[in-house]
């Protein structure tokens, strides 16, 4: 009985010893999707695989992967945590605090790329501007009126008060210019434009929007390069919602036909099935 009893002391040590090792991280393939948006356009945009191995992989990581993949691109500082170039573009190139910095799924880091973690579906955009002089917004599209050829554009700025307490709200992107499938308008004091009902057609419609200031920095962060706004069929005008309904109902209407002349043919069948058991 003792002895019975050692073993088990001895098992139920073993097992704490080995719950209390460390375990090696397994190595993952992470997938992050970058976008570099330079000056006048897009410079890199496109999913970058990075093997994780047991450490910690960093928005650094991820920008240097994709420029030694890529000769089209080159960045340069992101190891060091401050991006002092890219593709040739030097920040500082309007005399102030412009230059490169980057935000990770629509939120502007607090930390330099060479510390910021990243997890696999992130998604990292890289960006000039002049955030602290001509300012920046970020745009959005409100497509709740599309159907009325409407689209409105705001952006989520963010202001801080003398103690540095930040404060978010949500203003109309004003003066920019929205192309809709190449078709440039220009967004009015609501951030609003009216796109002609001759390009409301139903399918995929391609948005971009752009703003600069006079000495030409941008101050609005592009779209994707594959943005795209759908527009169904039945939001192509009244005429053609009306006649959408007017086929269900004809649907309807013959499928009530078809019900009541089944279930005509199922009680004749079901009285001449009792007529010749009679």
């Amino acid at each position: 009985m003792k002895k019975f009893s050692k073993i088990l002391i001895l098992a139920f040590v073993a097992i704490v010893i080995v719950a209390a090792m460390p375990f090696a991280v397994s190595a993952e393939t992470l997938k992050v999707t970058l976008r570099v948006e330079g000056i006048e356009a897009n410079l890199f945009y496109g999913t970058v695989e990075y093997e994780s191995g047991d450490k910690a992989v960093t928005a650094a990581d991820i920008i240097d992967k994709a420029a030694e993949d890529n000769e089209s691109l080159t960045v340069v500082g992101a190891s060091a945590g401050y991006i002092t170039s890219v593709n040739g573009i030097d920040g500082g190139k309007y005399g102030g605090w412009d230059g490169w910095m980057y935000r990770v799924n629509d939120i502007e880091a607090s930390v330099g790329v060479n510390e910021y973690e990243v997890k696999n579906g992130d998604v990292i955009v890289l960006y000039y501007s002049d955030a602290f002089g001509a300012g920046m917004q970020y745009p959005e599209l409100d497509t709740s009126k599309l159907s009325e050829g409407v689209i409105k554009v705001t952006s989520k700025d963010t202001t801080y008060d003398a103690s540095y307490n930040p404060t978010v709200t949500v203003n109309p992107v004003v003066g920019a210019a929205f192309k809709f499938d190449g078709n440039t308008y220009t967004t009015d004091e609501k951030g609003e434009v009216k796109i002609d009902a001759s390009l409301l057609t139903a399918g995929s419609h391609k948005v971009a929007v752009e703003k600069y200031a006079e000495n030409g920095c941008p101050t609005v962060l592009r779209l994707a390069p594959d943005a795209k706004v759908r527009i169904a069929a039945q939001e192509q005008g009244n005429d053609h919602v009306k006649a959408g309904d007017n086929g269900v109902m004809v649907y309807i209407i013959i499928a009530a036909a078809a019900f009541g002349l089944l279930c005509t043919v199922l009680v004749s069948a079901k009285k001449s099935r009792k007529n010749e058991l009679d």
